[in-house]
């Protein structure tokens, strides 16, 4: 759980809002606000407040722009063809090794803001790694299949490119103005 407290908002109907505390003696840093901001989109609260000593400009940037979400993405799985059995099948995003998508594809090149990896057992060896240090606040991140609210871009369009096992790579574009928007 990555949210403090929690406040009713009064006006013509009381909504909850989600509040989370910063460090006694250090900034509010991205990864704390992402998990906030997640947590709070999850649970549908109407705000996010940060307060703390101080705040990064990355985390500030991210709680600003977590209720002005209007989109967000679902990784729902690919759809993968296996030449051995010469059958194609369906692959739960939980099940895909990576994923990342582009929330303002110019239709050129794919620009990561965000890069996912929802089957973690392939990372168990590098977080056992004798060289590596790793703040385990990280991996709920990186194997989600949500992304973070986003605002729709100059372009208008989304990419999201995933990859497979065998390194094959499957990429869907779509026009933001056909999108479910998030109420």
């Amino acid at each position: 759980m990555s949210l403090s407290a929690e406040a009713l908002m009064e006006g013509e109907e009381k909504r909850a809002a989600a509040i989370v505390f910063g460090p006694e003696n250090g900034a509010v840093a991205e990864m704390p606000a992402f998990e906030a901001a997640r947590e709070a989109y999850a649970k549908r609260y109407c705000h996010l407040y940060a307060t703390g000593f101080a705040i990064q400009p990355d985390a500030r940037r991210l709680i600003e722009q977590a209720g002005n979400g209007d989109h967000h993405v679902e990784l729902l799985g690919p759809d993968m063809f296996d030449p051995v059995d010469m059958d194609s099948g369906h692959r739960e995003g939980a099940d895909v090794p990576t994923w990342f998508p582009d929330t303002d594809y110019n239709g050129l090149c794919l620009h990561v803001c965000r890069a996912f990896f929802p089957k973690t057992s392939a990372w168990e060896g590098l977080k056992r790694s004798p060289h590596g240090e790793f703040d385990e606040n990280v991996w709920p991140h990186l194997s989600g299949t949500i992304s973070a609210p986003f605002r729709v871009g100059a372009y208008g369009r989304i990419s999201v490119k995933a990859m497979d096992d065998r390194g094959g790579e499957l990429m869907v574009v779509n026009p933001l103005s056909e999108a479910e928007t998030e109420a």
